[in-house]
């Protein structure tokens, strides 16, 4: 058979890489349904899946479809609740990924919340996000003197104070992989588990 010149080549890859672009897209999108429908049933998506299955990449394009904003923080073994909530003294301020969302949302955004490598976190970060993961209802915030006429989200570190903002505003997704440390039973029964895996229609685009 005839030798194939140089454009026809360059041409067969820029086809073959906008049909894969086309089905990594599609891929995300599915994803992203499903998130979707567990957030407007009131529950919190836990993503369980490998680097790079598009787990990062689904929630943002959710973000993306409802026009909210975007707040993200990957776990680290690290972490204290300084970076998790923020870290405020006499003399300074530094909101950590919660206190930002939350301000957002108090201000009237929508702010969708990643919490990505969860099982990267040490106990103790955790355990901090274990309460905006519930709901707090009004009569229990009003006791704690929190304005508000609907449910909120509250955090509460040692080195920040109580930050709070209402529910609605505040959806979040956690994600992790599939290896490391045990998920807490406390936080499992917080959340609706999704296992995500490389979608398999990817590979029929690939000879073996």
């Amino acid at each position: 058979p005839p030798r194939k010149t140089k454009r026809e080549l360059e041409e067969k890859r820029e086809s073959f890489a906008s049909v894969l672009q086309q089905a990594v897209a599609s891929a995300i999108d599915k994803l992203a349904d499903q998130i979707e429908e567990i957030l407007a049933n009131g529950a919190t998506p836990l993503l369980i899946g490998p680097t790079g299955c598009g787990k990062t990449s689904a929630t943002r394009q959710v973000a993306l479809r409802h026009g909210w904003g975007f707040e993200e923080v990957a776990g680290s073994h690290s972490f204290a609740d300084a970076d998790i909530v923020g870290l405020r003294t006499d003399k300074l301020e530094l909101p950590g990924v919660l206190a930002r969302a939350f301000k957002r949302a108090r201000a009237g955004e929508t702010v969708l919340l990643l919490i990505d490598e969860l099982l990267r976190f040490n106990q103790r970060a955790q355990d901090i996000l274990m309460r905006p993961l519930q709901s707090t209802p009004v009569a229990i915030s009003k006791a704690m003197g929190l304005p508000g006429e609907s449910p909120l989200r509250i955090v509460e570190a040692p080195l920040w104070g109580i930050e709070y903002a209402p529910l609605e505003r505040v959806p979040m997704v956690l994600a992790a992989n599939p290896w490391g440390a045990a998920i807490d039973p406390a936080l499992i029964r917080r959340v609706e588990p999704i296992q995500v895996a490389l979608d398999s229609s990817l590979l029929t685009h690939f000879s073996k």
